[in-house]
């Protein structure tokens, strides 16, 4: 199944997200990983600032962490997951 993406932009950041809504980091490669539930879209939004900081300070440190390219939020509805929203790097 192909996810579809919601082409209305969120407007309102604080507004309760459905229940199992998820914070995903997305690299430009194709991989991904899990981040968290998330309830809003300020929560993903503080969530993937605090994501990627680690990831930075485990590269210092000379791990090699997944680098995102971006943050997608997916929300699940009766057909699904769909994309609600990108936070963009």
């Amino acid at each position: 199944m192909t996810p579809t993406t919601n082409k209305q932009p969120a407007t309102d950041e604080t507004r309760e997200l459905a229940f199992g809504t998820l914070l995903v980091a997305e690299a430009e490669d194709g991989s991904y990983q899990p981040v968290g539930v998330v309830s809003t879209i300020e929560e993903a939004r503080t969530l993937a600032a605090e994501n990627i900081r680690q990831r930075q300070s485990d590269l210092a440190k000379g791990e090699s962490p997944m680098c995102p390219d971006r943050y997608v939020i997916w929300q699940r509805g009766r057909k699904g997951y769909t994309i609600l929203q990108a936070i963009e790097l």
